[in-house]
């Protein structure tokens, strides 16, 4: 079972999850993790099949407090807020897809730089066509699923 969520709202991002996806936001030029990286390559998780208390205990969790714009100058030094531009939520099949964890955390790059412009006729056209030659072409050819979440900033 793969199931993953985030709530962002202006001051914080909630994560939780269960399975072996990946919750991740790109920061800068960064990939931050927002939840731990799961086992990649046929890691077994919990099955929505199993009892309450299994599942429960299976779900990992993370909270980051957010800022809803760019920090200027006149920022508080001990401000640990951070401010996430794009989020994104996918199956394990995506980061299966690479052949190793540098070429991955290349095209979530790519994919967050491609996700914050206003083009989304070229941002659907350009990751169905990616994920079409991911699920097909990787040593595992296992599906993905992907959420992309934008903040757009406020003019």
């Amino acid at each position: 079972t793969t199931v993953r969520a985030s709530v962002l709202t202006d001051s914080y991002l909630f994560n939780c999850a269960l399975g072996d996806g990946d919750t991740i936001a790109v920061i800068n030029d960064r990939v931050e993790w927002l939840l731990p990286q799961a086992e990649a390559f046929e890691c077994e998780t919990a099955s929505l099949c199993e009892s309450f208390e299994t599942i429960i205990d299976s779900f990992v969790f993370s909270f980051v407090e957010c800022r809803s714009t760019q920090k200027n100058g006149n920022d508080n030094i001990s401000d640990t807020s951070v401010y996430v531009p794009t989020i994104i939520l996918a199956t394990d099949g995506f980061r299966n897809s690479f052949f190793s964890p540098s070429m991955f955390e290349q095209k979530v790059k790519d994919i967050g730089e491609l996700a914050c412009l206003n083009k989304r006729d070229v941002r659907v056209a350009n990751l169905k066509l990616l994920y079409e030659k991911l699920s097909k072409e990787s040593v595992f050819q296992d599906d993905i699923s992907t959420i992309i979440a934008t903040r757009m900033k406020r003019i």
